[in-house]
């Protein structure tokens, strides 16, 4: 660290835990600031207006018998990237170890009342400035002229006003960990950077990232920086930004859009300032691959509606400004267990008809591809447009579904399983049950429980005579059904692989099951196969199962 001596004016290096006592400025950078090349090269620089800070810095530091000072200005080797990388991963904790932080606001006439001009200095407003409020333990303000105005502790509640940052955080009274993303992200929402990466560089101490620089990756430097913060905290909130709206009606209601899952900027998290976790998730897992953010899947679908089987996914984001009424993230199957936003601009009651998806690891999607398109247009055709091939399933609503395999080829919102590109993968196998009592007309009757079995392979092909299909009673195969089961759901079976597993475990060929209902009634369940046209499930025509059940006498 390189620090100013107060007395000599010269600058003297410290490494390592040998650093004397300093004081530190804040303030906002203006014209002819005094750079490391400036004094290094002589005494011209006693000439530049922006002297006088540091001079002033040194000043009042000595009166008050501290021997070194810190000022970003001429402290740091901007000509140095390795320096300069090192000075901005390291700048939080060096606010945080000063002695006393001074904050000279340029802005605040000698004469302005504190309490009126302070929301409207330009000192609160910048990136840079946030840390440099919340680190130093002690923190005077001072005027343009250089007189003392207030310390932190003094006028803690009007900086709580404007920046909506609690006083229990402003004076270091509770840790930075107990805080959620999204009320972090919030506190940076409206402050600005001269340079777009600052952006995200200005928040690595508050979040307790370390990541190297690279100026000229623009706003990718915002998106770093989020992976960062996910992969080493398991905190939902920080999907729970919303996007400004557009101006003008652009988005009328019953147009759907989709995005990736991250923010674009801390902006998005305005509004946030009073979102708390309301669950601990320490044990969730996340992780950056080159397919999105990787997560063990706490996604929920919820029921679209009573009458209709459909169900559209959510993420619940276990924070809240309200621990009653947590939030959630609407979602839509992207591809094979991938994921992306739905309704960038809004976020969903965490509450519902809900219930877990099976678990497994899922992809929340960063990137997404998309065709071309404005924000007049309904992105809803975008996800049939991915898909090669589909095999959707009708069924009564009643009808309780146990197993629907592969899930992550297996969209809850069209009830189809899909194909993005690889034919190979045409397999699917359903398990269900249904109850009798629920069958109409039979209300009130002793219930039978009737469990189901169906297996297709191929219908990828149009051709009829490609397609295999076989619905059967599952306790035809007695307690080789729970290993077959097994033995399909372990691996990501071809169709070549399921028919060997279907023969090898003697699954009979059916098209329909009859069961003895008691007297002479009997319950026949069976399926029809149809091939359908439906550029709202896919982008071409596809198979579609329907299944029926029908009380017969003999």
């Amino acid at each position: 660290m390189r620090l100013i001596n107060t007395n000599s004016g010269l600058f003297e290096e410290f490494i390592g835990l040998n650093i004397p006592q300093y004081a530190i400025l804040s303030h906002t950078w203006e014209d002819e600031e005094v750079s490391f090349q400036d004094i290094a090269a002589g005494t011209a620089y006693r000439t530049k207006k922006g002297y006088r800070k540091v001079e002033m810095l040194c000043r009042i530091a000595m009166k008050y018998g501290i021997g070194y000072a810190w000022i970003d200005t001429c402290c740091i080797d901007k000509s140095s990237s390795a320096e300069l990388s090192e000075a901005i991963n390291s700048m939080y904790c060096w606010y945080r170890d000063a002695a006393v932080c001074y904050v000279y606001l340029s802005d605040l006439s000698i004469d302005a009342a504190l309490d009126e001009r302070l929301p409207r200095c330009r000192w609160l407003t910048r990136g840079w400035t946030l840390q440099e409020l919340i680190a130093p333990r002690w923190v005077v303000f001072f005027d343009s002229r250089w007189n003392p105005r207030a310390t932190k502790k003094d006028i803690a509640r009007e900086l709580s006003a404007i920046t909506r940052i609690s006083e229990d955080v402003l004076l270091g009274r509770g840790t930075l960990s107990d805080v959620s993303v999204a009320q972090k992200m919030s506190w940076a929402a409206s402050r600005e950077t001269t340079r777009l990466e600052d952006v995200a560089y200005c928040l690595l101490g508050i979040f307790g990232i370390n990541m190297p620089l690279l100026y000229g990756e623009g706003n990718k430097a915002f998106r770093r920086l989020q992976e960062q913060i996910i992969q080493t905290q398991a905190d939902f909130s920080i999907f729970a930004w919303r996007a400004p709206m557009p101006s003008g009606d652009l988005l009328p209601l019953r147009r759907r859009h989709f995005c990736g899952i991250l923010a674009d900027s801390p902006a998005f998290f305005a509004g946030c300032e009073s979102f708390i976790k309301t669950t601990a998730y320490d044990w969730t897992t996340f992780s950056i691959s080159n397919n999105g953010i990787k997560i063990q899947s706490h996604i929920v679908a919820e029921v679209m509606s009573e009458s209709k089987r459909n169900a559209t996914y959510k993420l619940p984001l276990h924070c809240s400004p309200n621990p009653e009424r947590p939030v959630a993230v609407r979602l839509r199957k992207y591809g094979p267990s991938q994921f992306v936003r739905e309704d960038p601009y809004n976020l969903a009651e965490g509450q519902g008809v809900v219930w877990p998806i099976k678990a497994e690891t899922s992809a929340l999607i960063t990137d997404p591809i998309w065709p071309a398109y404005t924000l007049h247009d309904d992105m809803a055709p975008f996800i049939a447009k991915r898909r090669s091939h589909a095999l959707q399933i009708e069924a009564p609503v009643n009808w309780n579904f146990l197993d629907l395999w592969p899930e992550g080829r297996f969209d809850e919102e069209d009830f189809a399983f899909f194909l993005v590109g690889d034919n190979a993968l045409d397999s699917a196998y359903i398990r269900f049950c249904l109850h009798t009592n629920s069958l109409p007309g039979r209300h009130g009757e002793r219930s039978q429980t009737i469990e189901c079995s169906f297996f297709a392979v191929g219908w990828s092909s149009t051709r009829r005579e490609d397609v295999y299909c076989t619905l059967f009673n599952s306790e035809l195969l007695g307690a080789n059904m729970p290993r077959l089961q097994h033995v399909v759901a372990a691996h990501p079976w071809n169709g070549d692989g399921i028919m060997d597993v279907l023969r090898y475990w003697s699954v009979p060929k059916e098209s329909k099951i009859i069961f003895a209902l008691g007297g002479s009634e009997v319950l026949k369940v069976s399926y029809n196969l149809s091939l359908e046209s439906d550029e709202s499930v896919c982008q071409s025509k596809f198979w579609r199962i329907s299944f029926s059940v029908d009380i017969l006498t003999l």
